[in-house]
């Protein structure tokens, strides 16, 4: 498992020396559906990075992607987070406002948050 909460995998040739590492989610789905197509990412249909199943991935664009993540955050703090170096982060699900020092604060504690 990666700090970001995806699976790894590691894979050799049979009869051949060296392995590769590859994402478990893109790994699934290749070996089902072939090769992923350039501009193309694999999305978790149920936003839960170690469910793997090949129902639960889907092909997207990374700006799909991003859409589909984002409706659920609210990032009105970045226009203010050079005025006060402070950064709010808002929880819309859960009502809460959370504030810390960098937006790299923030990041590493949405990972948590996914990966728990």
């Amino acid at each position: 498992m990666k700090k970001d909460g995806y699976m790894l995998c590691t894979v050799g040739k049979f009869g051949q020396k060296g392995q590769k590492s590859h994402q478990v989610h893109r790994f699934v789905r290749e070996c089902y559906n072939g090769l992923i197509p350039d501009g193309k990412v694999i999305d978790y249909i149920n936003e839960i990075r170690d469910d793997n199943l090949l129902y639960n991935l889907q092909l997207a664009t990374q700006q799909q992607n991003c859409k589909k993540t984002d409706k659920k955050r609210d990032y009105t703090f970045v226009k203010f987070s050079h005025q006060n170096k402070n950064a709010k982060a808002v929880n819309c699900d859960a009502k809460e406002v959370m504030y810390y020092n960098s937006m790299s604060a923030i990041q590493k504690h949405l990972v948590l948050l996914l990966v728990l």
